[in-house]
């Protein structure tokens, strides 16, 4: 019996121990991961900032021609459309 509440008490001593190291490294892990947020910057800087050299223009003509293009294939897409309907309902 006295025997028995020995090898108890040692394996109680021997598990407070072991978790008391866990718990510290636990903590000491938490404390290293802290100290590398803390030193780490917020923002990088990867280039300079700088004005842009020319002011870019888009040229009207290309805009004009763009809305002529989705003009004329909007049209052909409502003729294909109708000429489609037209033949399935006959």
């Amino acid at each position: 019996m006295a025997e028995g509440q020995l090898q108890q008490s040692k394996l109680t001593r021997n598990s407070s121990f072991l978790q008391q190291l866990y718990y510290g490294a636990v903590q000491s892990v938490d404390n290293l991961k802290l100290s590398l947020i803390k030193e780490a910057p917020l923002f990088t800087i990867v280039e300079p900032v700088s004005l842009p050299l020319f002011k870019e223009t888009h040229e009207p003509f290309a805009l004009q021609a763009g809305i002529v293009m989705g003009l004329i294939l909007g049209l052909i897409f409502i003729f294909l459309r109708q000429t489609f309907h037209s033949i399935m309902q006959s």
